[in-house]
């Protein structure tokens, strides 16, 4: 359960609720597919049999902060925020595929290996992440 301040002014204390609203848009061109097949399994996170966040072992090594944008949408900003500070690690939530798509197309072409993807309901990823593991969030 979570408390939250609803749109009437009154507390709230409903289970999270999702971060987002559609899924999906239009297909995915062929070139994008080809990454979602081979590109996001190196990077997306996914949890441990004890329901921990587990980085891709590529992604575990220390490094700068750790950075998480929820909704990066088609990932303008992070991919520049990884290129201009490549000691960073960066997370990127969305589950809009179209986004998740044209992201992986920013980290092939500008060869960004300073992210890591989650594709599903960034509340999750927050509840999994040990407590004080993030530097910022956006």
């Amino acid at each position: 359960m979570s408390s939250g301040i609803t749109s009437k002014g009154t507390v709230s204390h409903d289970p999270p609720r999702a971060f987002f609203g559609r899924v999906a848009g239009k297909r995915l061109h062929k070139g994008q597919q080809a990454l979602v097949a081979h590109l996001l399994p190196q990077l997306e996170i996914r949890f441990t049999e004890k329901g921990q966040a587990e980085l891709p072992p590529r992604k575990a090594e220390p490094r700068g902060k750790t950075v998480l944008e929820i909704g990066y949408g088609g990932g303008e900003h992070l991919a520049r925020l990884a290129r201009h500070n490549p000691s960073n690690h960066y997370i990127g939530s969305e589950v809009f595929t179209g986004g998740i798509g044209k992201m992986l197309q920013k980290i092939e072409q500008q060869q960004l290996t300073n992210i890591s993807l989650f594709c599903r309901d960034a509340v999750q990823l927050l509840h999994a992440l040990p407590a004080g593991s993030l530097d910022e969030v956006f």
